[in-house]
């Protein structure tokens, strides 16, 4: 007869599993996190065109058609130089505005305002918003259409997959897009390159790759894209490109271009030194006063706005590393008066709106308007800037997308610049009335606004008029344009056409225009005298008066005083300068003046089958699709596999008697085209045909309420060899023998489970979630048996006896808040919060009460946080659970159950571990948090690799049950009653590479004997 000496055993252990398993509360998606909001129900159609089919909701029918025809023409550029045709339609999502786009559900991630489109891998599915220009409209769609023919051209095709996209470099993918899709001449990015080139940085192909935190990659992506291609021809770009994915760059240029990486960086290097140093003759030192850069602001302090009496100069910086707020600063001075974003922490604001857009001044300078994202849309969120309070929030009816924004001299009404239908046009919305008139109404890109002093005119930046220069899509170069307010009549004035002139500023007389311009090649401040109508140049700088972005606002002329802030880069830096008009040089210039050579990047001349720059050069006079031959469907899910992977193996058993093992398993996910709809689906074997586990799970995104299902099998396996004397049967009598065996534990847990979403914002969610469960079990036992002399008998298996099955269902409802901002560990500022209810029933029942509440700080160079949580069960079953441990790290360090082990004093007023354990917590949580190595800019000690915090803690906690006996003071408690224990110490928080956050510390229990410091290590996620 065999000893049952394992049954209890395994019965304890599986109580402990199934208590610890369902003790945590079920969520749907994350603890904390914010959330991806919908705000609204799109309703999608198809326009279908040879090669596309582009979803939307535009009511303007000639936009889709537009985009048709753009895309097509995209299509025949691109298929030509690459070499490669779609062998399907591919789908294009364009949505409405980035308001819109945000909301996306066929990208799971937050998309921040720099983010302009997205092609993901999956289903090669581009998606974009339209955006305020018709340019950048059409340079976004090419650019993106060009990482679909790189997805498509590496993974259809027989010799490479998607493994080969890891070797390809974010330069090489980014910078070909935007090569392709802007060419050589692009007076933007030559800006960064003639500053690389002032500064002597020019990064080679390795720091390209190495160092992408400091040389962006489209910029200089693009530039080199540009050599290379000027130097072989742009036929060489597929080749490069192929060779690269299935090789990497070392090999990849070798191959194709004869030469290797250090070669081409060199020669590079040579070319826009040689190509850009010539122009730096004549250029001039910046005018004015360097008001903020880095030593008061931070490396990116832009969209200036000066305040109408010019005593005060609002800006967008990340001067506190972490986060991009809005600062206001002594115009004279630069002395930072205050950070006035907290405003925008609000449950409902989403985001600044600071890419291409900056607030407005009231005309008393006490007032200033913000765009903000908030709930679908962008309004005008007006603060007073003496009270830092919020006045008011504007909704501007009938426009959801603002890009910019201009208070009259008057202050009656706000001009602004607006989105719809796909439209750019000038809106005037009345404060008082709260009536919108649109001024502007055409196919036209209306862009940056901007007052004269009496309030009878407006200018503006426009692609009205003019064909000298055709930019991207047929659309001419941007023009200033003057619109009077008596008489609604538009003026295009004959300035530098076929440069891009932008960001115009009337001066105090309302004669003088101030604006930036690229006519030379450069980015140079110029001003337009309407009465002579005569041209001057009042800066020659070498690298440029410019934002982020060709169209970010760069320039801010006060109307009553003609104080001016501009921004100029310098050393990948973006500096805010103030000077009066009076302090310029003005040198007149011709009105046709218009030499783009320092735009240009290298080489500039005898180039090699220049592809590009033809179709870029000649669009104008290519041949559109036709759209009459376009067709509308209605939307059609699509519903269809996107993935599928998986893998397999098969071995031997461990132990003999086991059986052959197998491991393997296949994921697949189905989804829509709009990922409304996603059916996921996996089987997993590790094991024996016991251990065969298998999940399918659906998820609906198609409202703001998003839910889902799921139905599983789940088995657990454990269990451990031992080692016993035992009696087999041998004919007709016994043997004695020793048992080497192994007891395996099954736990199955057969699910189904609802859960469902709905976000406020995207910093507040209500979750509600239920699940019902089969929990059974099995238990195996393999024998082998050995004689007295260790020579093998024989083996068996048995089915031993197993703990009986139950049901087990549980219930959620949670309010979950998070505006949080991290670090490189842990978050530095905002809040978080979740307030979670839930019931367990079944086999067991009892509820769960969460409340944790955590708020940080961050003043350079330290970080503060507190936490306050309480997580307890209460009724029914909740006390025959495995306790609460208060000692875990995650809670209170310094009372780990290693700090116990030993202690076996008889003192009475010693604690006891079971002093720190219960069915309820109570915990306090301070720490001080110095980011110590990472980024130079946030952290004590500069590193490219390590990123960690120093933390200085202080921990407190309360564990009890229902019936304990609490003190909230250790001195009058005895060692039968529960009482706060406290601790403090410090640790040092580290950030492996982004996988995960691990934690040593050295902790200081203050209510164990003697203060007995003790040294742990866990891994905290990052900590509260």
């Amino acid at each position: 007869m065999k000893k049952r000496y394992f049954t209890l055993v395994v019965r304890r252990l599986y109580l402990v599993l199934l208590a610890v398993g369902v003790s945590a509360p079920v969520a749907f998606g994350q603890y904390f996190g914010r959330n991806k909001a919908q705000y609204k129900k799109l309703n999608f159609e198809v326009l279908e065109t040879p090669h596309f089919e582009i979803y939307h909701y535009l009511r303007n029918k000639n936009v889709p058609n537009e985009l048709g025809q753009a895309s097509e023409r995209w299509y025949t550029w691109h298929s030509k130089i690459l070499g490669h045709r779609f062998k399907q339609q591919n789908p294009l999502i364009f949505y409405n505005h980035h308001a819109d786009f945000q909301q996306t559900t066929v990208i799971s991630g937050l998309l921040g305002t720099g983010t302009g489109g997205v092609t993901e891998g999956l289903r090669n599915r581009v998606i974009m918003p339209l955006t305020a220009s018709n340019q950048q409209t059409d340079h976004v769609l090419g650019h993106e259409l060009v990482h679909a023919f790189q997805y498509d051209m590496l993974l259809n095709n027989d010799s490479t997959s998607a493994n080969n996209l890891n070797n390809i470099p974010l330069w090489m993918v980014e910078g070909l897009a935007e090569y392709m899709s802007i060419g050589r001449v692009d007076a933007h990015t030559a800006i960064w390159m003639r500053d690389a080139v002032l500064n002597k940085d020019i990064p080679s192909v390795d720091d390209l790759y190495r160092k992408q935190h400091l040389y962006f990659p489209y910029r200089y992506g693009q530039a080199l894209w540009a050599y290379i291609a000027g130097l072989y021809g742009d036929n060489i770009i597929s080749p490069l490109f192929r060779a690269t994915g299935k090789y990497g760059v070392t090999r990849g240029m070798l191959l194709t271009l004869g030469s290797d990486d250090k070669g081409i960086s060199r020669a590079w290097k040579n070319a826009l030194t040689d190509y850009y140093t010539p122009f730096m003759k004549d250029t001039t030192a910046v005018v004015g006063k360097r008001l903020i850069s880095e030593k008061n602001g931070g490396q990116m302090n832009v969209s200036p706005a000066l305040s109408p009496d010019g005593k005060y100069v609002a800006f967008i910086s990340e001067r506190n590393v972490i986060s991009t707020d809005l600062y206001i600063a002594d115009a004279q001075t630069g002395k930072i008066i205050k950070r006035i974003s907290n405003n925008f922490q609000r449950s409902h604001i989403d985001e600044i709106s600071f890419l291409e857009a900056a607030g407005t001044w009231s005309p008393d300078s006490k007032q200033f308007a913000s765009i903000i994202f908030s709930k679908g849309r962008t309004n005008l969120l007006v603060l007073d800037i003496a009270r830092g309070r919020t006045v008011r929030e504007i909704e501007i009816p009938g426009v959801e997308y603002i890009n910019n924004a201009a208070w009259s001299p008057d202050g009656r009404s706000i001009l602004i610049s607006g989105l719809v239908e796909g439209r750019s046009d000038l809106y005037l919305y009345d404060l008082n009335t709260k009536k919108v008139e649109n001024l502007t109404n055409d196919a036209h890109s209306d862009l940056q606004p901007a007052w004269s002093a009496d309030g009878r005119q407006i200018v503006f930046a426009s692609d009205r008029g003019g064909a000298e220069r055709i930019n991207l899509g047929g659309y001419s170069a941007y023009r200033l344009s003057t619109l009077n307010l008596a008489t609604r009549q538009v003026n295009v004035l004959d300035v530098f056409s076929g440069a891009d002139n932008l960001n115009p500023q009337f001066g105090p007389d309302n004669d003088r225009i101030y604006f930036l311009s690229n006519a030379d090649g450069l980015r140079n401040l110029y001003e337009y005298n309407l009465a002579e109508k005569q041209v001057y140049r009042l800066t020659n700088y070498f690298t440029g008066i410019s934002g982020i972005t060709a169209f970010s606002p760069a320039l801010s002329v006060s109307t009553q005083t003609g104080q001016m802030v501009y921004n100029v880069l310098r050393n990948r830096q973006y500096n805010v300068y103030g000077a009066n008009v009076n302090q310029f040089t003005r040198q007149p210039v011709a009105a046709n003046q218009v030499n783009l050579a320092a735009a240009t990047l290298p080489p500039a001349d005898k180039l090699v089958n220049d592809l590009v720059g033809n179709n870029i050069r000649t669009q104008a006079r290519n041949k559109l699709a036709d759209s009459t031959a376009f067709t509308t469907r209605a939307y059609d899910p699509k519903f269809e596999l996107s993935y599928i992977g998986g893998s397999a193996g098969g071995g031997t058993a461990t132990y003999r008697g086991q059986g052959p093992v197998a491991a393997g398993g296949v994921a697949t996910l189905f989804t829509d085209i709009l990922n409304n709809h996603q059916v996921m689906g996996a089987v997993q074997l590790n094991g024996e045909i016991y251990d065969l586990a298998g999940q399918v799970a659906y998820l609906n995104q198609k409202r703001k309420f998003k839910w889902g299902a799921s139905i599983g099998h789940i088995p657990y396996v454990y269990g451990g060899a031992f080692y016993a004397q035992d009696t087999i049967k041998v004919g007709d009598g016994q043997m004695e023998v020793l048992n080497s065996g192994l007891v395996l534990q099954r736990m199955f847990q057969d699910q189904v489970a609802l859960f469902g979403s709905y976000a406020f914002s995207q910093t507040k969610r209500f979750e509600v979630s239920t699940s019902f469960a089969r929990y059974s079990n099995r238990v195996d036992i393999y024998n082998t048996y050995y004689d007295a002399l260790g020579r093998y008998v024989g083996e068996d298996r048995e089915k031993g006896e197993s703990a009986p099955g139950f049901n087990l269902g549980q219930t959620n409802i949670a309010f979950v808040g998070d505006n949080s901002t991290s670090g490189v560990t842990s978050p530095l500022n905002g809040h978080r919060f979740r307030f979670d209810i839930g019931r367990t029933y079944g086999g067991i029942n009892y509820n769960t009460i969460l409340a944790d509440y955590r708020k940080y700080w961050f003043t350079r160079p330290v970080g503060f946080a507190l936490r306050a949580m309480h997580y307890g069960r209460y009724g029914g079953d909740a006390e025959r659970m495995f306790p609460l441990y208060l000692g875990n790290e995650y809670f209170v360090r310094g009372y780990n159950n290693a700090s116990f082990r030993g202690d076996m004093t008889p003192d009475e007023n010693s604690l006891s571990i079971n002093q720190v354990i219960g069915s309820r917590l109570a915990v306090a949580n301070a720490e001080v948090r110095l980011p110590f190595s990472g980024p130079e800019r946030l952290s004590l000690i500069k590193s490219g690799f390590l990123f960690s915090d120093l933390v200085f803690f202080a921990d407190g906690g309360l564990a009890w049950s229902k019936g304990d006996e609490v003190s909230m003071s250790a001195k009058t408690a005895n060692r039968n009653m529960h009482f706060p224990v406290y601790s403090t110490g410090a640790s040092l928080r580290i950030n492996l590479f982004g996988y995960i956050i691990v934690e040593p510390y050295y902790a200081i229990p203050l209510q164990r004997n003697g203060f007995q410091p003790n040294f742990g290590f866990f891994l905290s996620g990052g900590g509260f």
